[in-house]
């Protein structure tokens, strides 16, 4: 029996392998080389998931509109898997919960700080 070596000869032989997972930093280096796969969350993917999970998360917007937050956590987030998505948000609502026990919204800028936090690219200075 033949193995596959190259991503032609495998898409030749209409093998087609779907999988998803939470943190990309578990997967081969060989599979994350460019071409091989869409690994990322598109920015209208990025932007649908967050804006749910804002509206299903008590967020005070600090002087911001919904959609200027959505907007700049998708921009911050780029790179980021639907999971590491949902993670900031329980990032941001532990980091609240670490400044005030009383907390009864998320600040702005705990996601923000969050983000920073699980997505290292996110911080750019």
């Amino acid at each position: 029996m033949r193995q596959c070596t190259t991503h032609d000869e495998f898409v030749q032989q209409h093998v087609v392998v779907v999988a998803t997972t939470t943190a990309s930093t578990l997967l081969d280096p060989s599979i994350l080389r460019p071409g091989y796969a869409v690994l990322l969350a598109w920015m209208s993917a990025r932007r649908a998931a967050l804006t749910n999970l804002v509206a299903g998360t008590p967020v005070a917007t600090d002087h911001q509109s919904t959609e200027a937050l959505v907007a700049a956590l998708t921009d911050r987030s780029e790179g980021a898997t639907i999971g590491q998505l949902h993670a900031i948000f329980q990032e941001a609502a532990m980091l609240s919960l670490r400044e005030s026990i009383d907390v009864t919204e998320i600040r702005a800028a705990a996601l923000e700080r969050a983000c920073c936090q699980v997505v290292s690219d996110a911080c750019r200075v």
